[in-house]
């Protein structure tokens, strides 16, 4: 659950992508952002349901506006549609500290593998440098258990049939 604050840049309400979405695209995508599910990394359990019943939406209603999003770019759904990747997170936040990073390691250790997760590694590496005290060899090991199932995921030739 989130605690305090999120952070959503005004320029928001300039960019195309966002005012090309319908009234209700834009509620989502500020629920999504900043509402009672969202954490510090911006990836995080969110079933439709859940939204369905904050927002006082049908499953039906909730469904579409959520491809809405989807399509946009502005979210990418994983771990079977589980879970949701909020793509613009790291443009509108950052990590103050050696805590608070711990603290998002904990969260990013919730996450099932998936491979969209690159998104939070690569915005996190250069903050674990800097923060150093072991984060970085931390940040391995997230990135080992979260990506490297997915490493050699390229199609294979098939075996040449036997002679």
């Amino acid at each position: 659950m989130a605690k305090g604050y999120a952070l959503i840049l005004r320029a928001i309400f300039t960019e195309a992508w966002f005012r090309e979405l319908s009234d209700r695209g834009k509620c989502l995508a500020f629920y999504v952002a900043c509402g009672p599910h969202s954490n510090i990394i911006g990836a995080y359990p969110l079933l439709d349901g859940y939204v369905a019943a904050d927002l006082n939406w049908s499953m039906e209603e909730t469904q579409a506006v959520m491809s809405e999003l989807v399509q946009s770019g502005f979210v990418k759904r994983f771990g079977r549609g589980e879970y949701l990747l909020l793509c613009r997170h790291r443009d509108w936040n950052t990590v103050a500290n050696h805590n608070v990073m711990k603290a998002a390691f904990k969260e990013l250790r919730t996450l099932p593998p998936d491979p969209v997760l690159h998104v939070i590694i690569e915005w996190l590496r250069p903050l674990c440098i800097r923060f150093g005290k072991g984060l970085p060899e931390q940040l391995e090991t997230v990135r080992v258990r979260l990506l490297e199932p997915f490493r050699n995921t390229e199609a294979q030739p098939p075996p040449a049939p036997p002679t």
